[in-house]
């Protein structure tokens, strides 16, 4: 399966968590959270077949409702029971939550329970999280728990001072098509209210850290060491996507 190759994966792992979990890490190894056609302004498509040409043939990343959305049609072919969720995203500058459908998530179903699954968070949780539990889970890049506020979910993440960070809030009612996603998938690529019209975005997660470009500036991390670097033109921004991330844009 060629999916399956763009991740690294050989073999279709078991429909169970350890499988999914397996899944889940390789596709946040793989392949990069970017926005970088937004910035060049060419359109995006939520079309089964163009999400698959431009991620998996041209092997290239994109935003949650492209990574999410063409994620879970890889999971149903492997035969997990999947819903896509809207979820609404924390705003850090301005303090509150977007608007419904702000943000595609997965909801899976296994024996046991479900899990909520995101690869295309940016910067999230490397491994599944339990939907059914609220105590904190623990996960290499922090403690995660998802908690009931009001109608919604609440996903929060502990840093390692103990802050804690609002992610985003679920919407736990019954699963969307991937249709229902597309006026928000429109108004990020337009508006000027939304982070992906500002400037290049790309991260992607590295066994040991992560690599991640956004504001002008390209981060690099490894373990408890962190460098940065301001890059002086948008014409050295995608020389760093090209010779750091291994896009061909």
């Amino acid at each position: 399966m060629p999916y399956l190759a763009r991740i690294g994966l050989e073999a279709p792992p078991a429909v169970d968590a350890d499988g999914l979990r397996r899944l889940h890490l390789a596709h946040l190894l793989s392949v990069p959270f970017e926005n970088l056609d937004i910035v060049r302004g060419q359109p995006l498509s939520l079309d089964r077949g163009k999400l698959h040409e431009k991620i998996v043939e041209k092997r290239r990343g994109g935003f949650c409702y492209e990574l999410n959305g063409l994620f879970a049609e890889l999971l149903e072919a492997l035969g997990f029971r999947v819903e896509r969720l809207s979820a609404r995203v924390f705003s850090q500058s301005e303090g509150t939550h977007g608007r419904p459908r702000d943000h595609l998530c997965l909801r899976i179903f296994l024996d046991g329970g479900p899990w909520l699954v995101d690869v295309g968070f940016g910067r999230g949780f490397r491994g599944p999280l339990r939907l059914d539990t609220r105590d904190w889970q623990d996960d290499p890049d922090g403690r995660f728990r998802i908690v009931p506020a009001g109608e919604e979910l609440a996903l929060e993440r502990a840093g390692a001072d103990g802050e804690l960070t609002p992610v985003y809030l679920i919407d736990p009612q019954e699963g969307l098509a991937l249709e229902a996603f597309e006026e928000m998938c429109r108004h990020h690529q337009r508006s000027e209210d939304s982070p992906f019209t500002r400037g290049p975005i790309c991260t992607i997660a590295r066994p040991d850290g992560r690599d991640s470009l956004r504001g002008g500036v390209a981060v690099r991390e490894r373990g408890a060491r962190r460098d940065e670097r301001r890059l002086a033109s948008e014409e050295e921004a995608w020389a760093w996507v090209r010779e750091e991330i291994g896009l061909q844009v």
